[in-house]
């Protein structure tokens, strides 16, 4: 059986926050349809072209696993935790969620790695090579490569946060929500 909340998320929830420091990045179809959740179907998330001038446009994606509808029209913020970990595919969402559903971003600068790799080389000793055979651009004509995405709100880690394992970027994402929502 299943059970179907009838009352609004934003009747639930402060906010949402989407920790995105140690993502890698991967498959930019996987990361489109992630951004659908957010923010609806058909979305441009930009551009990837590659040397000879061909090129293809990453949209997000109706053929979601789950039903995205929710969370695309709630008026729930948005907050994304970012860090130099948070590269290709990861920083392509971040972008998108801070251009076109008005997230706020927390944490540290991103990589900045965000060339496309169509295909691995297997080298004679065993090795393998990635060349970067795609650039990539915002729906905005931003290039984020060697630039990353700077936070709104930057995190300086320090020591003493460290070792007492504090996480300043997700309080400082709660106090954000809270103060955003009166709760």
């Amino acid at each position: 059986m299943r059970y179907r909340c009838t009352c609004s998320p934003e009747k639930l929830l402060p906010g949402i926050i989407l920790d995105l420091r140690a993502n890698g990045g991967g498959d930019a179809e996987a990361m489109a349809n992630v951004a659908s959740a957010f923010l609806g179907d058909g979305i441009n998330l930009g551009r990837f072209a590659d040397r000879s001038g061909a090129s293809f446009e990453l949209r997000t994606d109706p053929k979601l696993l789950w039903p995205a509808t929710p969370l695309a029209q709630s008026k729930l913020p948005l907050v994304v935790l970012t860090s130099e970990n948070t590269s290709s595919a990861a920083e392509i969402l971040v972008a998108a969620l801070r251009a076109k559903g008005g997230a706020r971003v927390i944490g540290r600068q991103t990589c900045g790695c965000v060339l496309a790799i169509r295909n691995r080389h297997s080298l004679p000793d065993g090795g393998i090579l990635d060349v970067s055979e795609f650039d990539y651009r915002t729906a905005e004509g931003v290039r984020l490569q060697d630039a990353g995405i700077k936070p709104d709100e930057t995190i300086t880690l320090n020591r003493g946060a460290i070792y007492s394992r504090r996480d300043q970027a997700m309080e400082s994402a709660r106090i954000f929500l809270k103060n955003r929502s009166g709760k």
